[in-house]
Parts: C-alpha cells; sequence; structure tokens
C-alpha cells in the first residue's frame, strides 16, 4: 500500500528581509503546510548561523511507483537480514549452551 509522505514545494531563506507571501501565492493549494519565521543567530566553538527569515510550503502527496517500489526492495533486505543475524544469534546461543552443559 502506497503511503503519503511530505513534499517540500517551496523553500527560501532570506538573512535581510521578510520573504513576502506573494511569491507563494500562486503555488499554495487547500491542506498544504506553510511554516514561516525568524531563525536567531548562533555561534558556537565548531558552528554557527546567521539570523534569517525562512519560508517553506510543504504538502502532503503520495509516493510515485518508483519510491514505492525501491521502499517495498528495501523492506524485504532488511527482513532478510534480520533473519540472519536471528539465525546467527540462535547457532551463538546453541554453542554456548552446549558448552555449559
Amino acid at each position: 500500500m502506497k503511503q503519503k509522505k511530505e513534499k517540500t514545494i517551496f523553500s527560501e531563506i532570506d538573512y535581510k528581509n521578510y520573504i513576502p507571501f506573494s511569491k507563494i501565492k500562486d503555488i499554495v493549494k487547500d491542506g498544504d503546510m506553510i511554516l514561516a519565521g525568524h531563525a536567531e543567530g548562533y555561534c558556537h566553538s565548531d558552528s554557527a548561523m546567521d539570523p534569517h527569515y525562512y519560508l517553506e510550503v510543504i504538502r502532503i502527496v503520495e509516493e510515485s511507483d518508483e519510491d514505492y517500489e525501491k521502499r517495498l526492495e528495501n523492506d524485504k533486505m532488511f527482513e532478510d537480514r534480520r533473519k540472519i543475524i536471528r539465525y546467527e544469534r540462535y547457532l551463538e546461543l546453541k554453542k554456548n549452551l552446549i558448552y555449559e552443559i
């Protein structure tokens, strides 16, 4: 069964000015999520970020056929790997049990 996922339709960061709504008014549809705000800057010994304004439009979409097939392949691969790991643990426990008896 195909899953729904979030897809970023629009994303912009501006370090000096507000981002006007006019940039997204033709893009936005019912049900879209709009994330907008201001992020404070910070400076640490190993990282830093300048203060900035951000605007993002996120839409919930159904995954594509390609993504669906890829996810099923990954699920099968992980399940096969889990079976191998369980069997290896079983053999290890069996070996340890024999030595203890």
